[in-house]
């Protein structure tokens, strides 16, 4: 009896200790158990990067700061709305559907080894990671305001005859020949990806092996250029560990397509008032229960461009009616009761209250003006810095200027300033609450 006593007393004092206390605010207890499930949801490089103490000590930051909005939203009974309510709903629809395909179904019903092996040999060329050449470039430019041809071809091979065999010089030779931007880096443009460059140099960097230098100068629409390349990766195939993830919802989604005899209709035959059916359920999908759908979701006018096309979206159909077959089967799983779906689905609402009252209250006022972007597009955005990211262009050509102007830098400051004034808000927010319901930080993360 005695030891039966001391087993379940180490058994609680484990149990206590792998989930203590964290923080207390205005009485409601932050568990550390929280904290290591927020890291969990950070990729293992960010982890690197930023430390693993330091990201605790800022998810703890985050939970204290979240309950602390919380506290104020229940205090001003804020979310009972019905339109915040109307537009929780197809939130946590869309998030239950979610947790059901990624968390709950492969806890309840796993996918056999062999089955997983074989959508892994079906889909892995899908995943695989092309190569990377990292390279460094010399650039002489051809063009209006540039060299001519002639010019630029008899520059390019008088450097490249400077160029030692092993390419040990080639970044001092960028440095002082290169009129690319990089030059100051020694032509360096990183790792590249197909795709990232224009053709001509994408082939010519990418038949070069680590080490080696293009022979003769590639001409592209920018100019000629001479390419080195410092390293290759070679194309890689994930592992199936790394793709179970990916792979376990299509298998799962198949599975239940086959079982509940999923079939949506072509809409070439504008005869045929179905758009599909689930066999299992019994039930007929027709246009004007798809329009019904459509206009809860984006309102009368998107409905009426629907309706008056005289056919459907085939991909929404299909996902419309999936929606049909997961509430279905969540039911008969029995997952609204399930303790973990609860607490994710409760996480999920708090975070969706604290956003919404930080939108619709905390910074419902915000705004930033004409004046505020343009000044400071003036102030901190030198023509340079702006003719080196956008070409020359940017300074001959009024128009195209307009146009970068308008589309691009513009928008990109009003955005930037919108954030800083709402983070100088949250801030004070925050230090506000702080003042008015007590928070007792429990653990203290060592931070770099």
């Amino acid at each position: 009896m005695k030891k039966l006593v001391s087993c379940i007393f180490c058994v609680m004092f484990i149990i206590n200790c792998s989930n203590k206390q964290a923080a207390v605010v205005n009485g409601v207890i932050i568990y550390e158990n929280e904290v290591l499930e927020g890291i969990k949801e950070v990729d293992a490089n960010t982890v690197e990067r930023l430390g693993k103490e330091n990201l605790k000590q800022n998810i703890l930051k985050g939970l204290v700061e979240r309950q602390l909005l919380l506290c104020k939203i229940n205090e001003e009974n804020y979310g009972k709305e019905e339109e915040i309510q109307k537009l929780w709903l197809p939130f946590k629809k869309e998030a239950a559907i979610k947790y059901f395909i990624n968390t709950y179904l492969p806890e309840k019903q796993p996918v056999p080894d062999n089955i997983l092996q074989d959508e892994y040999n079906r889909k892995k060329e899908s995943f695989k990671t092309e190569g990377q050449v990292h390279t460094r470039h010399i650039l002489i430019r051809t063009g209006k305001g540039q060299h001519t041809d002639e010019e630029a071809q008899l520059k390019i091979t008088s450097i490249a005859k400077e160029l030692k065999k092993d390419g040990s010089n080639f970044a001092d030779l960028a440095k002082k020949y290169s009129e690319c931007p990089s030059s100051t880096l020694g032509g360096d443009l990183s790792y590249i990806s197909r795709g990232q460059m224009v053709k001509p140099f994408e082939d010519a960097a990418f038949s070069l092996k680590k080490g080696e230098f293009t022979a003769n100068a590639v001409r592209t629409t920018y100019g000629y250029h001479l390419i080195y390349a410092e390293d290759v990766k070679e194309a890689t195939y994930p592992s199936l560990d790394d793709l179970k993830n990916q792979l376990l919802p299509g298998i799962y989604i198949a599975e239940i397509e086959n079982e509940y005899g999923l079939t949506v209709y072509s809409n070439k035959d504008k005869t045929n008032d179905n758009l599909g059916e689930i066999k299992k359920l019994n039930l007929k999908y027709n246009r004007k229960t798809f329009k019904d759908e459509i206009e809860s979701i984006i309102g009368k006018e998107g409905a009426l461009k629907y309706s008056q096309s005289g056919s459907a979206n085939l991909d929404l159909v299909r996902e419309f009616l999936y929606i049909k077959i997961f509430e279905d089967k969540m039911k008969s799983f029995a997952m609204e009761k399930d303790k973990k779906y609860l607490k994710y689905i409760n996480k999920l609402y708090d975070e969706y209250l604290s956003s919404s009252y930080l939108q619709n209250i905390v910074f419902k006022d915000v705004s930033v003006s004409e004046a505020e972007v343009r000044l400071v597009y003036r102030s901190n955005m030198p023509v340079e810095m702006l003719v080196q990211q956008f070409g020359e262009q940017f300074s001959s050509n009024a128009s195209y200027r307009s146009k970068i102007e308008r589309e691009q830098i513009l928008p990109y400051i009003r955005e930037q300033l919108m954030d800083q004034k709402k983070s100088e808000i949250y801030i004070k927010t925050v230090d506000e609450l702080k003042k008015k319901y007590p928070v007792d930080v429990k653990i203290e993360y060592k931070t770099t």
